[in-house]
């Protein structure tokens, strides 16, 4: 389902890098200054049309490993491969904060910009939050990600309210 997204964002993506490009060229070729929101939506754009293909997976997992590295592929998200690795004192480094989630991962480092990074700190979260840890990934499950959109009607604050009516349950208690 993510990748079918990626795919149909791509096109309309390409087509506004290619405007922007034009943009640039036009205002370089009649000397008018260029402004640094005008590079920025033509990186926003090529950004958002670059998506892996499966082929390009394969490709680059057989350069990796024939340069020494050790490679797991993996058939749709790595984010579940990656959750089952993480040891007792690990971090997550990762743009996705859906790691949140997994019973595993305590800590997840979220790059966001000038090398600078959002840390989350799951015991911390759960405090805050006033959840337990089943709650967070009942949470996770029932809001927004890459998985699965919002229930319809509900947004996050009022998962949180229901999941935390659970009495701490989560999951056993909605599937057990």
């Amino acid at each position: 389902t993510t990748h079918g997204k990626r795919e149909k964002r791509r096109e309309p993506a390409l087509a506004k890098a290619a405007q922007g490009i034009k943009l640039l060229e036009d205002r370089v070729r009649d000397r008018a200054h260029i402004r640094k929101h005008q590079f920025s939506a033509v990186i926003k754009n090529l950004n958002a049309a670059f998506c892996w293909t499966m082929e390009d997976r394969a490709a680059l997992a057989t350069y990796l490993r024939r340069h020494g590295w050790s490679v797991r592929e993996c058939e749709l998200e790595a984010d579940p491969e990656i959750a089952k690795d993480v040891q007792a004192g690990d971090v997550v480094l990762s743009q996705d904060s859906d790691f949140i989630v997994y019973p595993s991962v305590e800590t997840v480092w979220r790059p966001i910009s000038k090398g600078r990074f959002l840390v989350y700190k799951i015991p911390d979260i759960l405090t805050t939050l006033e959840i337990t840890r089943t709650q967070l990934t009942t949470l996770g499950f029932v809001s927004s990600n890459d998985y699965n959109s919002n229930i319809p009607t509900l947004g996050c604050s009022t998962n949180s309210s229901i999941i935390r009516s659970l009495d701490g349950g989560g999951i056993s208690y909605l599937f057990g």
